[in-house]
Order: structure tokens, then sequence, then C-alpha cells
């Protein structure tokens, strides 16, 4: 651990309560810490991404080389502090960094990595019916995704005796034994599937990607289970492959627009649950710790974990 002692002071800019505290826990007594209270130039805000950094928070990052933040505050200075060389993210979605990229500017020289907690898609429900119900090993289930996230998922299933398939965006990854089969292509995957999860982030190839009449390749009714990113689908279309039976129903965590409008027909239909993006809520403790084996991969020239790359947009 001693090339630990050649870096500089890590700064902890979040809105995890106690995260900076689980951080310290981690490290050893003579790595230099400082938390940044992330205070806003407006008191409150219904969307997160809405907030702005006051000022004088901005200045006190200036020299930092190591950073753990929410993506939608690094955004708003993430070509100001010349002195960044990685920036831990404490959310896995990076949307709120993508969207304010400045495309006449440069890529930012510092590393990125996004946040992945496989106990993100943990359940602890007691729930009992006396109604007819199917056993793991008697579904397919299709993953949108074969990630740190959807392997983790698809690894529990497998483990439980389900068929899983993954849909990813090149053929050439290999090394998934979770997955009993990837393809490339939606017709691959829908036809066979009881239950279709998504768990891709949002780039211009996921945008729309079950639009038009894409679902009516489902033969088998799938249940449709979406935690990735809401623009996967319109609601227009979602709507509409319920209406003509091609989907049995949807779990809707993510959603276009966010708060969910009430004016919204999702919330009107019986055969939607709808919970409120909550599925990947980060702690401060698995923050921690995640960042602690970046850290230790960084400090030792090892790849990153969950590395971010400006191109792919994930």
């Amino acid at each position: 651990m001693s090339a630990l002692k050649k870096t500089g002071s890590i700064f902890v800019l979040s809105l995890i309560k106690d995260l900076g505290k689980e951080i310290r826990k981690l490290l050893p007594v003579d790595i230099e810490m400082k938390t940044i209270i992330p205070v806003g130039k407006q008191e409150k805000s219904t969307n997160l991404w809405e907030v702005i950094l006051a000022d004088d928070v901005i200045k006190q990052l200036e020299g930092a080389e190591i950073l753990v933040t929410e993506s939608f505050m690094l955004r708003q200075f993430m070509y100001d502090i010349p002195s960044l060389k990685w920036v831990q993210c404490t959310w896995a979605g990076m949307e709120p960094l993508i969207q304010f990229m400045d495309p006449q500017k440069p890529e930012p020289p510092f590393a990125v990595t996004r946040y992945a907690d496989g106990n993100h898609k943990s359940k602890k429900i007691w729930d009992f019916h006396n109604h007819e119900y199917r056993i793991l090993s008697e579904l397919t289930i299709g993953i949108f995704g074969a990630g740190n996230l959807g392997s983790t998922v698809a690894k529990f299933l497998k483990q439980r005796g389900a068929t899983v398939l993954g849909l990813v965006r090149s053929a050439h990854k290999t090394g998934k034994p979770e997955f009993d089969k990837l393809v490339t292509d939606l017709s691959e995957i829908l036809p066979d599937c009881d239950y279709i999860c998504n768990l891709l982030p949002s780039t211009p190839h996921t945008k729309g990607l079950l639009n038009g009449e894409v679902l009516k390749m489902c033969q088998k009714k799938p249940f449709f289970i979406n935690v990735g990113r809401g623009d996967v689908i319109s609601e227009e279309d979602l709507i509409h492959a319920l209406n003509q039976g091609w989907i049995l129903g949807a779990a809707l965590d993510v959603f276009i627009e966010e708060p969910l409008p009430t004016s919204s027909p999702l919330w009107n239909r019986p055969e939607i649950i709808i919970t409120p993006h909550v599925g990947s809520l980060s702690k401060a403790e698995g923050v921690a710790k995640f960042f602690f084996e970046n850290y230790q991969r960084f400090m030792t020239g090892k790849e990153l974990m969950c590395k971010f790359s400006w191109t792919r947009r994930y």
C-alpha cells in the first residue's frame, strides 16, 4: 500500500449521507481526504439535475486529483479543474453528464468510472397469494445489457435454474457463463422470453429500441421490466404493445420524464407497476467500498472498474 502515499488529497462532493465518513474508514491514515458540502445556489428543486453548485463550492475543488461525486455535479465543472486525474461517480447512470457535454470542446483528460453494485437488484418482499405461479426454472428471461448489473442479475437467475438470454451491442463479448446465449438482434431474443428486463444505458443506439411494432415479435406475451432508462420505449408504444397483447404487463422504475407527470396515461393502467426511480439508490457504504477498490487499482496502474467511455457514452 506504500504507493498510495503518492497521491494528493481525495475530495468527496456528494449528497449521499456519510459517504465521506465511510470512505475515510477504508483509507490509510496518512492519505488526506477532504469532504465538501454540496451547497447549491437554489434551495430546492424537483429535479436533482437542476441543482447548480455555488461558486465557492467549486472553488474548493481547485487542485483536486481524485474526486468522488454525482455525475450531475461533475458536469458543472468538468472543464474547470485541470488537476483532475480520476472521478468516481456515485451513480450508474451518466445521462446528467452526457447531456451537458460541450461538443465543441475536447474530451476531458481525466478518467471517469460509474458506480455498479450488484446488490442494487436485490429485493426482500413477503407476498403470499393463493394462485398459480411459475418457478424460475420454467422461465426464459431476456436481459438487455450484459455489463456489471446485467451479469449480476443473470447470475442470480441462472443459479436458480432460469434460462437466461442476453442482448449485447457486439457479438465479440465472451466469457459470460451466467448467460445461456448472447445475441445482438432483438429477433433472436424477443420470441423466446417469458420476461424481459432492460438494464441498458441511454445512448443513441438504445433510444427507442423497442418503439414501433418491435414488441410484436414477442410470442409468449412476456412481462416487461425496465430498470435501465425510460427512453428505450415511448409511453405511446408501450401502451400500444399492451393494448395489442404483445406483452402482459410492465414494471417501470425509469421514465422519459421524471418525476412521471400525473397526466401520464401510465398511471391508469392496472397492468403497470410504477416505482419512482429507486431501483439503484446509492448507499454510502457500498459506494465507499467500490471507490476504495477502484482507488487501489488507480494507484497501482490497473484497469479501473466500470470505466466510462466518452465515445460510447456509457
